[in-house]
């Protein structure tokens, strides 16, 4: 009876999730920083999502293995935008950036159906 008030499964920390940005967060416009933080706690991930600047080849060199990637304004060769898919090793779903979704719900919904995709387990 012990063995099952115990499973490993309960203790299972998730994937991390990044989200990747082409521009630091204080280049970001006001609008912009406010989309980022709704999605991020829209997301409702434990532990939540980290943010990180680089450029679309220094995401390509550095090891996320194993993690789930949001890139906002990256491009990587083969990769479609709001297609996750695995690559290197990680789930990475590329996007478009923050100031393009301004005022553009269906761009909005088009993202959150890929989000959904990318995070379901």
């Amino acid at each position: 009876m012990s063995a099952d008030l115990y499973q490993e499964e309960i203790y299972q920390i998730p994937e991390p999730v990044i989200i990747a940005l082409t521009e630091s967060w204080s280049s970001l416009s006001e609008d912009s920083r406010q989309m980022l933080s709704n999605l991020s706690s829209g997301l409702k991930l434990l532990p939540a999502p980290r943010f990180i600047q680089c450029s679309s080849s220094e995401l390509t060199d550095r090891s996320f293995s194993g993690c789930r990637i949001i890139c906002f304004g990256h491009s990587i060769e083969g990769l479609e935008l709001h297609k996750p898919v695995e690559y290197q090793g990680m789930q990475v779903l590329l996007t478009l950036p923050p100031a393009e979704f301004h005022g553009n719900s269906e761009l909005k919904k088009e993202l959150w159906a890929a989000l959904q995709l990318l995070l379901r387990n």
